[in-house]
């Protein structure tokens, strides 16, 4: 998006750019943004993640955002460089502008010579895409409609599908690997679907299906 003010109207308006993340190219205009709640939710998102509560000058190296992206941060004062998510997945690095460091009593800004970009990929979209974990993708995608894991939430918006119970706080996830799943089965731990599946007895079938939940859950924290 590329926001411009409108001298008739006195507002801010974004036009919609087609974009390709794989290869950064910005396509033709689709589309004009006129809504000043959804521009000003925008910009102050684009703030937020480049604001950081604290000094990135500590040697921390990795720093929350205000609105909680993690940033990477290396080296000090005009020769430091930092990273969002995408950044990092991307190669890119952020640099300060010549005479681009501005120190004040409350805090110091940094001039740099992009913006950061934040992730792309989800935690719906890495489970999904990643060979060595599909054997949990497909028992997180395995639960019923009533127990189901991936949601589109209408109050909420994300890259795709967000965890079911998680809120906005800060996540790990650990992901066992496919022979750490094969392992667990054959060992007794878990069934997969197509065992559940196979059971006739309604009660036994419930008792696998929420041992299965029990034991795929955990692995966030």
């Amino acid at each position: 998006m590329k926001y411009w003010y409108n001298t008739k109207t006195s507002t801010v308006n974004a036009t919609v750019y087609a974009y390709d993340p794989l290869t950064g190219e910005v396509g033709d205009s689709v589309n004009t943004i006129t809504s000043s709640v959804f521009i000003s939710n925008r910009l102050l998102d684009m703030l937020d993640t480049h604001v950081v509560v604290g000094n990135v000058e500590s040697g921390a190296k990795y720093y929350f955002s205000k609105n909680g992206n993690i940033l990477l941060v290396e080296g000090t004062g005009a020769e430091l460089k930092v990273h969002a998510g995408y950044d990092v997945k991307s190669g890119t690095k952020v640099n300060v502008v010549n005479n681009g460091v501005y120190r004040q009593q409350n805090g110091t800004t940094y001039f740099i010579d992009k913006p950061l970009q934040t992730p792309l990929q989800s935690v719906y979209k890495i489970l999904s895409e990643t060979p060595e974990f599909s054997e949990f993708f497909a028992l997180l995608n395995g639960f019923p409609a009533s127990k189901e894991i991936f949601v589109k939430k209408t109050n909420y918006y994300g890259i795709d599908f967000n965890i079911k119970f998680f809120n906005t706080f800060n996540y790990t996830v650990y992901v066992p690997t496919n022979e750490a799943i094969q392992k667990a089965v054959n060992d007794g731990l878990i069934m997969n679907w197509e065992q559940i599946n196979a059971i006739t007895d309604n009660l036994q079938k419930t008792a696998a299906t929420e041992k299965l939940e029990r034991f795929a859950l955990p692995f966030s924290g």
